[in-house]
């Protein structure tokens, strides 16, 4: 079989819808460290916000154990005991 000459328009035709490939590859890449990324951050913030509880649930038992059973108002730093 003789060998042809691809044209031109066809070669561009060709070189276009590679490198649209590469890019959409490229893409989908960045798309999938950003998924990584979000993923780790993510787990940071759920433990960050497990520890926090934690904290509040100490602090609660502390403040329990100090005042008693009752309301904290922050604005005038009173502790107002609850009624029996």
């Amino acid at each position: 079989m003789e060998k042809k000459e691809l044209s031109k328009e066809d070669k561009d035709k060709i070189v276009n819808l590679r490198k649209k490939f590469a890019e959409i590859n490229r893409q989908i890449g960045d798309i999938e460290l950003a998924k990584i990324n979000l993923k780790k951050r993510k787990e940071f913030f759920v433990d960050e916000y497990l520890k926090g509880q934690k904290e509040e649930m100490d602090l609660s038992e502390h403040l329990k154990k100090t005042y008693g059973e009752g309301t904290i108002n922050l604005d005038t730093d009173e502790f107002i005991p609850k009624e029996k």
